[in-house]
């Protein structure tokens, strides 16, 4: 898929599907050796791999976490936390890498998720 907004929508719409969910309010990438630091940050709802996301990839560094993480924070907001994300070094070019930090949505396109 050429188009990056087209391959957010894609994840969004996994995303709802998978955790029956309609939004995410707060998004957190980690860095390496952080993942558990993702156990304090609320109650664990659900997880999955990232490569089981569209756009998304397993790390391919040893200690680099690979989950997407669905978190309720003690505020009662919903947090996605990846462990992991695609590097530029890892020679999967550009897109990949932004895919999952973020970029803001196009006019009238409602965000990823």
């Amino acid at each position: 898929m050429d188009d990056p907004y087209a391959l957010a929508q894609s994840a969004a719409t996994a995303l709802r599907s998978r955790f029956g969910i309609e939004r995410i309010e707060v998004a957190l990438v980690l860095g390496s050796g952080w993942a558990q630091a993702a156990e304090g940050l609320g109650e664990q709802l659900d997880e999955c791999p990232l490569d089981a996301l569209p756009g998304f990839s397993a790390p391919v560094v040893a200690g680099h976490g690979g989950a997407f993480r669905l978190v309720r924070t003690p505020r009662g907001s919903l947090a996605a936390i990846l462990t992991g994300r695609t590097h530029l070094y890892e020679g999967r070019g550009v897109a990949p890498v932004v895919h999952g930090v973020g970029r803001p949505p196009p006019p009238g396109r409602p965000p990823w998720c």
